[in-house]
């Protein structure tokens, strides 16, 4: 049997590499996408070869539909098929509400919405095509259900992006196709350990951020067939971070000296 064939945007580091070393152990093979740094690409493709993937790079600036469909087009003339798309690349610029420029606006609406929004229909297009009852995992933030100072823009395109993985859900689980949302928090792509990297560990109940393989796990479960009744659910991976309602939390351990009687 051929081995199933999965795109992946913005996976030439952070959590994109770890969603590609984990899904190459899995078995598929990968499409690895990158807007920019093509050394880093170059060096996640070589690591899936020696796991024993079938692994190739693709260039494309996803917030321009064409690079976007040129991008897609080239996958599928090596691969022949799309069997998991995961819609993981997106950009973070903060800037207060009074200052968000048009520039600012299009650049994130692009990029963390309207990339995924048209590569999704690319994605689906082609697995009915060829009947393949495929995944799409689309990676969100916790910034979907949380409004923090300075993100209004990328904040409410998180949300639109939670919203649209449920109307992409309702549309293509006809076909087969189950579509499912991960919503990472406070995540450690690069062995962070600076004081803001610590500061933001203290406000996760568990004490710690997240890696980029608990995400990835989290992506492998929801495309296997133990999870083929899951359609349309957004899963929080975030630690707790999001539970809290008041502002000082400070998570350290407690000596309960109540007693019973």
């Amino acid at each position: 049997m051929a081995a199933k064939c999965a795109l992946i945007t913005g996976s030439s580091a952070g959590i994109g590499r770890a969603i590609a070393l984990k899904l190459a152990n899995d078995g598929y093979d990968i499409g690895i996408n990158y807007a920019h740094n093509k050394n880093a690409a170059q060096s996640v493709a070589d690591e899936l070869r020696n796991i024993g993937a079938v692994a190739e790079v693709f260039q494309a600036d996803i917030g321009h539909i064409p690079e976007l469909k040129d991008m897609f087009h080239a996958f599928l003339n090596i691969f022949g098929k799309i069997d998991l798309l995961v819609n993981n690349a997106g950009i973070t610029r903060c800037r207060p509400l009074l200052d968000v420029t048009e520039e600012l606006f299009d650049e994130l609406c692009n990029t963390n919405f309207k990339s995924h929004y048209f590569l999704t229909q690319f994605a689906a297009r082609n697995m009915i095509e060829h009947k393949i009852r495929g995944n799409i995992i689309n990676i969100t933030s916790i910034h979907q259900q949380t409004a923090m100072p300075e993100t209004s823009v990328y904040g409410s395109f998180k949300s639109a992006f939670a919203k649209f993985n449920h109307h992409a859900a309702v549309e293509l689980a006809p076909y087969g196709i189950r579509v499912n949302a991960v919503a990472p928090g406070a995540i450690n792509t690069s062995n962070d350990v600076s004081e803001r990297a610590q500061y933001l560990a203290s406000r996760v109940p568990m004490g710690r951020l997240g890696l980029p393989d608990e995400i990835a796990s989290v992506v492998s479960f929801l495309v296997s067939d133990a999870a083929s009744y899951i359609n349309g659910a957004n899963i929080l991976v975030d630690g707790g971070i999001l539970l809290p309602s008041y502002v000082d939390n400070l998570y350290t351990p407690r000596v309960v000296t109540d007693k019973m009687s």
